[in-house]
């Protein structure tokens, strides 16, 4: 499927010629025109605004037919995960946050990969992530033009991914479950990361319920538990007084500026337990300096996303 942004809508034109009156809905995807008629003006007009309402959300236009990825009639058995993963990520992207956008597209990096079929010429796992984070899972305009290696990445990918009705059946989603327990290098993953990973999973399956490929979320009849997160904090993985003062001494010889103010965020980090995007947007009035504490209920948080990600 050869998907372009690029995409013009023209108003509905009455069909002069026929004998019986009719509309014309005219949209144009990349340099092909397209048309669909109607028998009343009021069909076309809301065709094209369903059109309308797909450009909007970002989604990727069929140059073969014209249509948007969600209105196409495809066959279930010739959509891959790989494409409907696609779908997905541009579907949502208008109207989710930066951070959400990158949540989306990290599991991914791990989903994508791992659902696909055992074919020769496997790449590289960093070429496949890497054309999936820097090409398939952005918007056209936001696309970097993939490297010889990439493109070979997204071609293999592209013949290997599962197709989407595979998701219905227990063995793929184990496999899907077991990728996202691990991390990249080969690693148990930890508790929170395959939560959120999961949860991503589940949400896309969730949209494939909603577009009929299954009558049901499949992964609700995963009987499978997940890890619990590590409550015990492993007392060598924390700084003693000592060291942190150490540390936070040598923090200001970091460049010129820059290191009095990382000086300040570690500090906070350290006596007021704040979070590293809590005290990035620390105020003045937010901080009790009196007793030396910060009023957690007061504070704002700064989350920062990739660029890749950001609007």
């Amino acid at each position: 499927m050869n998907l372009a942004y690029d995409v013009r809508f023209w108003e509905v034109r009455r069909n002069a010629s026929s004998k019986t009156p009719s509309y014309e809905a005219r949209w144009k995807v990349g340099r092909k025109p397209k048309s669909k008629t109607f028998r009343t003006k009021a069909l076309a007009e809301s065709f094209l605004s369903e059109l309308r309402q797909a450009a909007k959300k970002g989604e990727g236009f069929d140059l073969a037919t014209g249509l948007p990825v969600s209105m196409i009639p495809a066959e279930p058995s010739a959509l891959s995960f790989l494409q409907f993963a696609q779908s997905y990520v541009l579907g949502r992207w208008s109207t989710s946050a930066a951070r959400t956008r990158e949540t989306d597209a990290y599991a991914l990096l791990t989903l994508v990969p791992a659902l696909v079929a055992d074919l020769p010429g496997r790449p590289d796992p960093d070429d496949l992530r890497s054309v999936l984070r820097s090409y398939t899972l952005l918007p056209e305009s936001r696309r970097v033009e993939p490297t010889g290696r990439q493109a070979a990445a997204l071609r293999w990918l592209e013949k290997a991914s599962l197709p989407m009705l595979a998701l219905g059946e227990a063995t793929t989603l184990r496999l899907a479950l077991d990728a996202i327990s691990t991390t990249f290098a080969g690693k148990p993953a930890g508790a929170n990361t395959i939560r959120r990973k999961r949860a991503v999973l589940h949400h896309l399956l969730e949209l494939a319920v909603e577009q009929k490929l299954f009558a049901s979320n499949p992964l609700d009849g995963i009987r499978w538990t997940p890890p619990k997160a590590v409550t015990v904090v492993d007392p060598r993985t924390v700084v003693t007084p000592v060291q942190a003062c150490r540390l936070l001494d040598a923090v200001p010889k970091v460049g010129r500026r820059r290191g009095a103010r990382l000086r300040a965020l570690f500090a906070c980090n350290y006596y007021g337990a704040l979070r590293p995007e809590e005290a990035a947007d620390l105020r003045e009035s937010e901080s009790d300096p009196a007793r030396l504490r910060v009023g957690p209920d007061r504070v704002g948080a700064r989350p920062s996303a990739g660029h890749e990600a950001l609007d």
